[in-house]
């Protein structure tokens, strides 16, 4: 329900700023949402009251700060009672204060402004003629009214008494306020209602959801207690881009999270709010979840508490990572338009089995030449495993390239190894987690077998093709595409094979983000390799066969080319400047002896700052802050956004476990020792890199230190340059755009789904993707990858 003409007892209801300047106030949400103001303020009145309107309708108001109110300017939530009186005397006996006596508004209605017992500020309002918003849950106007507690408990007691709220646990330690029945009433002005919630994922009693929680964290000793409000808008990106340009300023940078994705904003006179981007589940509901929705993720290694900005992602669901990303052609809009959409789902969850949330913006295309129209069509899959935070970090980084190029009409990223098949694809997952988490040197004996030994090798690749063949042809058939990008060694190893058997007809990219352990990232059965580290071009080209390997522009985060000097960096940490800055990192699941390596940086020099990432391990990071209460020289940080500031800052990386942290302090050009002996790849990784001088490795505690002295005494290599190297995505669009040519003009290469389930087959051939008859041979692609940088 959109428009609004009322609501019911307990339901928030209208909102308005208290500002000292109004008038600039006016200026700034009109320049923003599009609001038309109107001045409402009764004759003679000291004060100002600007009501905002949408298509006519009432959306919030602007008013002048009363003296008595706190000197900031804040945002006031109201909420739908029958009688103020009588909730004032509710409101005194639940333990609340009463701020302000309830009060006459003219024809208005009646209101009165409370504080909860931790001290958060809200209105009631008892409507007459005003009806309170018209408008909501569209670009522009109120989206949701959110409390901000440090006690949940008390708070659930106090909003119980008062309004009969309950509380829906939304995943991720996000909860929300419920009103039981508020969900009959919006079914009746906007039927089919709950049908639509379930068909999107919503769990369970969403359509009762009134308000939201957001539990304040620890590391926030001064933030009160308060309400809050979160506006909908179609663009958080475009939304924060303009309230900067209206003089307000971006508390947080737009970031991916569960259904959203948000920005935190304050006006020029410091009203903080958010603007949220809608995005909806479409691939699963919640009725029949995912079958690792019951298994526990990753069980030893509960998240940490995130470092900012990711403040305000753990107050929406921490964790959250894109999974997918579509551009689809809008079919009613001509040619030269195309709706991009962004999936993210909320890792450790149901979710990441494939429930997805679709964001982002419409990009407009004109004027498109006659080759712009051929290559309009192309489509690309990139699959990767959510295992580890490096692997999703590089394709969803390469999606977001791919995203942006005007040739393609599909970028699609699977982030779950249910690409090979339901079974062998839990299999895979849940024995990894097992290795990892519960055993550990099962993980490095299946390393030696199978990536180091020749024969087990062979065979194991052609296991993974046979075993995953049915399911990898389903999930082609499925998207299509062009090209099929892989990020992950198994799944390479699995289609190498296929398209090497002939079995498979659609290109392959694999893209190499580790310089050490190749045999499976790399394979004669793929097309082109996209190799992050340059340096592993020759051993590429002896696995997979000369001139199939291009050395690209690392596929991390565009943050990291653009990461701040050292000065800045360190005066944006609070950092000193002169002192040397060790930055101990475990990956992103935490892993190695952290505590081992903190001690012996803190016992190479005296005057050395450590700062320690345990990642999303709860225990590493108990076990870090106990060993180092108070500690100036030790700061301990959990999961952080702020890599590229904190590898700019530091002077030496010292890092426990191979991946893609490696790979992001080579582009700042922070000095790397990789320490500890690992396990599987991550002593392989180690022994390459220092074998291609890439960074030391310090395989004991004995050896930490000197080579900490050594670093430290060496200038700071300059960032890394990428003049020469190729642009992936360009890559992977070329091979793309072969295929086609070599298809024809106009024609559509699809993938060969010759073992694909029955029902997959029948729609196929109806959609004129299968032919009656024998296999589609493998071929080869026509691409000239002779610059390989």
């Amino acid at each position: 329900m959109a428009e609004r003409d009322g609501y019911i007892t307990g339901v928030p209801c209208w909102i308005d700023t208290s500002q000292p300047d109004p008038e600039a106030a006016v200026a700034f949400y009109g320049g923003l949402f599009g609001w038309e103001f109107e001045d409402v303020t009764p004759p003679g009145s000291e004060g100002k009251y600007f009501i905002g309107r949408l298509r006519g309708g009432d959306v919030a108001a602007v008013a002048s700060r009363p003296e008595a109110a706190p000197p900031t300017a804040t945002w006031n939530t109201y909420i739908w009672v029958e009688s103020a009186d009588e909730t004032a005397s509710k409101v005194r006996d639940a333990g609340g204060k009463t701020l302000m006596e309830p009060c006459d508004v003219g024809e208005a209605g009646r209101m009165a402004v409370f504080a909860d017992p931790e001290g958060a500020a809200f209105c009631v309002w008892q409507a007459k003629n005003h009806k309170g918003a018209r408008i909501v849950n569209e670009h522009g106007s109120l989206n949701f009214n959110n409390l901000n507690t440090r006690d949940p408990e008390a708070s659930r007691r106090f909003y119980g008494s008062v309004f009969g709220w309950q509380t829906l646990a939304m995943g991720g330690g996000a909860a929300a306020w419920t009103l039981p029945g508020y969900g009959d009433y919006l079914e009746r002005g906007d039927p089919g209602l709950r049908e639509r919630m379930a068909a999107i994922g919503a769990p369970r009693g969403f359509e009762d959801v009134v308000a939201t929680i957001s539990p304040i964290r620890e590391d926030q000793p001064e933030a009160p207690a308060h309400w809050s409000v979160t506006f909908a808008v179609d663009d958080a990106d475009a939304s924060a881009k303009r309230a900067t340009e209206l003089g307000g300023t971006l508390l947080a940078a737009p970031f991916d999270a569960p259904w959203v994705r948000v920005a935190v904003i304050a006006d020029p006179h410091g009203a903080t709010f958010i603007a949220s981007q809608f995005v909806p589940r479409t691939r699963t509901s919640p009725a029949a979840p995912k079958r690792r929705s019951a298994r526990p993720r990753r069980r030893a290694r509960e998240r940490a508490p995130a470092d900012q900005p990711t403040t305000h992602e753990g107050e929406a669901g921490a964790g959250v990572r894109l999974a997918l990303v579509r551009v689809t052609r809008a079919a009613d809009d001509g040619p030269g338009r195309f709706v991009v959409r962004t999936v993210v789902p909320s890792v450790g969850s149901a979710s990441s089995t494939g429930r997805m949330l679709h964001v982002r913006s419409e990009i407009r295309q004109q004027g498109l030449s006659e080759e712009r129209s051929l290559t309009g069509r192309l489509r690309v899959l990139v699959m990767c495993a959510d295992i580890g935070e490096g692997h999703v970090t590089v394709a969803r980084s390469l999606a977001h390239d791919l995203a942006e190029r005007e040739e393609l009409e599909a970028v699609e990223l699977r982030t779950d190894l249910d690409v090979l098949g339901q079974r062998l694809g839990r299999f895979l997952t849940r024995g990894f987690n097992l290795h990892i988490d519960r055993i550990g040197w099962t993980y490095d004996l299946a390393y030696r077998v199978f990536f180091e030994r020749s024969f087990p090798r062979r065979a194991g690749h052609l296991a993974l093709a046979l075993l995953g063949q049915r399911g990898l042809r389903n999930t082609l058939a499925e998207f299509s595409p062009h090209v099929v990008v892989t990020e992950y060694p198994v799944l390479s190893a699995a289609l190498g094979q296929l398209r090497a058997l002939g079995r498979l007809s659609v290109p392959l990219c694999s893209s190499i983000s580790d310089p050490a352990g190749l045999y499976y990232w790399a394979h004669p059965g793929i097309d082109v390799h996209l190799l992050s580290w340059r340096e592993s071009i020759a051993e590429v080209d002896r696995i997979a066969g000369e001139g199939r390997a291009v050395a690209v522009r690392p596929l991390v985060d565009h943050g990291f080319f653009t990461a701040p000097g050292r000065t800045e960096a360190r005066a944006r940490l609070s950092l000193p400047e002169a002192a040397p800055v060790v930055l101990v990192s475990g990956g992103g699941w935490g892993l190695g002896d952290l505590a081992g390596a903190t001690q012996l940086a803190l016992a190479a020099r005296s005057d050395i700052i450590v700062i320690c990432l345990a990642g999303r391990s709860h225990r590493a990071h108990e076990e870090l802050q106990a060993a180092y209460p108070g500690d100036p020289r030790v700061r301990v940080l959990g999961f952080t956004e702020r890599m590229p500031e904190l590898l700019a800052a530091a002077d030496v990386l010292v890092h426990t476990t191979g991946g893609t942290t490696a790979l992001e302090a080579r582009v700042v050009g922070c000095p790397l020792i990789n320490y500890g002996t690992g396990v599987a790849h991550v002593r392989a990784h180690a022994q390459a890199m220092a074998k291609l001088g890439l960074a030391e490795w310090a395989s004991s505690g004995g050896a930490l230190r000197p080579a900490l002295l050594r670093t430290l005494e060496r200038p700071r290599p300059a960032p890394l340059a990428t003049d020469g190297l190729a642009d992936a995505a360009g890559v992977v669009v070329d091979l793309a755009r072969s295929r086609v040519r070599q298809a024809g003009a106009g024609a559509i290469a699809r993938p060969d789904i010759e073992a694909a389930s029955d029902s997959t087959r029948r729609k196929a051939r109806s959609a004129g993707l299968l032919k009656p008859g024998g296999r589609i041979p493998s071929s080869t692609t026509g691409c000239d990858f002779s610059s390989r940088g």
